[in-house]
């Protein structure tokens, strides 16, 4: 004990007769592990948002979008080149409804893109053409009102949900927001209810969005083609689900694979990717950090035992 005493007060002599030298040794050390400590809370930090991320959305939830494949054509001598696809059909979620066993919630879901007024007042909103299981399938929050229901899908109705924020306030019927009216380029709906702007979806609008049933594109335009399908099923049987989804569609258009299935995980599997680089290039330079400390801790030691090796012997 009385030993070790000893050895720590020629420590710190030996520190305060060298503090630049023992100031630069110190520094070394701290940078080097200040460095590796960043790189690890840099990469699980990130990690642990994705997966908060995919949380949010749900990691039970997927859709499926037509595959855009480029064609080229021959014109004057010259080659354009055109994205073609084939477009998803209202048939198809009635044959995923019928066929998909392991899918629980199924919801079309199409952008519309219009010019709309709230209360003959023109706004900037995302309007999306869906049907009542979206509510359920992006977990929306109703604030007032109701959401679209399979009667309105039934019979057509002109009526819409409106994601309600504070931007909005000035916009809707002081009296009460449900007597408020929605023209869509020149077609009024009226207003059922109203969706808290918080609430989480694959569909984020600056501004909001609002919801109108699947079935009133017929007033913009003609046809049954839609733009995703988006469906939930047990977050156990996500990739079975998914697979079974594929192959119903294959199956449906003669073993053409013209759609593909995507869920959360996958959408996020690039970002993981560029974490996992940026984490390794960080890592180099921490290791770059973590060998300059070491060479100079070395050079300080060796510049040490030479200055005592008279003493030494």
């Amino acid at each position: 004990m009385k030993e070790m005493v000893i050895n720590l007060k020629q420590g710190i002599a030996s520190i305060r007769m060298n503090l630049l030298r023992s100031f630069l040794a110190i520094l070394g050390v701290v940078i080097g592990v200040a460095a590796v400590i960043t790189v690890v809370s840099f990469g699980e930090g990130h990690r642990q948002r994705i997966q908060i991320e995919i949380d949010k959305i749900g990691a039970d939830v997927f859709w499926i979008q037509p595959k855009r494949t480029s064609v080229s054509i021959e014109e004057n001598a010259s080659e354009r080149r055109f994205t073609s696809y084939q477009p998803l059909k209202y048939s198809d979620i009635e044959c995923l409804k019928y066929y998909g066993t392991k899918i629980n919630k199924i919801a079309a879901f199409h952008n519309l893109f219009t010019s709309l007024s709230l209360n003959s007042k023109p706004l900037n909103l995302n309007v999306i053409a869906t049907e009542p299981s979206y509510q359920q399938i992006m977990k929306l929050e109703l604030v007032r009102g109701r959401f679209l229901s399979e009667s309105d899908i039934c019979e057509s109705r002109k009526v819409c949900v409106i994601e309600y924020s504070d931007y909005l306030k000035k916009y809707l019927s002081q009296r009460d927001p449900l007597l408020s009216s929605v023209l869509f380029s020149n077609i009024k709906f009226k207003v059922i209810g109203l969706l808290n702007k918080k609430s989480e979806g694959l569909q984020p609008s600056y501004r909001g969005n609002v919801y109108i049933p699947i079935t009133a594109l017929k007033y913009f335009f003609y046809g049954d083609a839609i733009e995703t399908i988006y469906c939930q099923t047990e977050r156990s049987q996500v990739k079975q689900a998914l697979k079974q989804a594929e192959e119903i569609l294959k199956s449906r258009y003669k073993g053409e694979d013209i759609f593909k299935a995507v869920n959360v995980e996958k959408l996020f599997q690039s970002a993981e990717k560029m974490t996992r680089t940026a984490s390794l290039v960080t890592a180099g330079i921490a290791m770059i950090s973590l060998i300059v400390g070491g060479i100079g801790i070395m050079n300080i030691m060796i510049v040490s035992v030479t200055e005592r090796t008279r003493e030494i012997g």
